[in-house]
């Protein structure tokens, strides 16, 4: 699997809150997660599992609530496309929180769009994190 995407989110938003926007669209490739329409993880690709810190064996057959545990209750998949609430919250660049391997959390914003899969309706899950750093207006000038 090879997707490239590139994607921005609210900077106003992120710079409020101390956030530079730092995406998978700076490096190589974007980080993927394939589910069916049960949440259950079908795929992933390379940057997800350097992302998220689990091999693509340990992920398969998951529930993509181990990696971002808002999604546990919520119904992804409604008729063959995407939950509208959640297709909503992706594109006004709400922030998810996501876990790694090693229960480090980090917020990050989503992309979801679904795609013929191997024969079958799937939901392409990209997962851009938001890295946290100083951001150069909320550091005061040195006195």
């Amino acid at each position: 699997m090879h997707a490239t995407h590139s994607v921005s989110g609210n900077p106003e938003r992120q710079a409020k809150a101390g956030y530079a926007h730092i995406t998978t669209r700076d490096s190589d490739e974007a980080s993927v997660l394939m589910l069916d329409e049960h949440g259950m993880i079908c795929d992933c690709n390379s940057s997800c599992e350097a992302l998220f810190g689990y091999e693509r064996g340990e992920l398969l057959g998951e529930h993509v609530s181990l990696l971002l545990p808002q999604l546990e209750a919520r119904e992804l998949m409604r008729d063959g496309q995407p939950n509208p609430r959640l297709r909503f919250l992706c594109r006004v660049s709400h922030s998810f929180q996501a876990v790694s391997s090693d229960a480090e959390k980090f917020p990050c914003d989503l992309f979801l769009n679904v795609i013929n899969w191997e024969g079958r309706d799937c939901l392409s899950l990209i997962v851009h994190p938001v890295l946290k750093s100083k951001s150069p207006a909320l550091m005061g000038t040195a006195g």
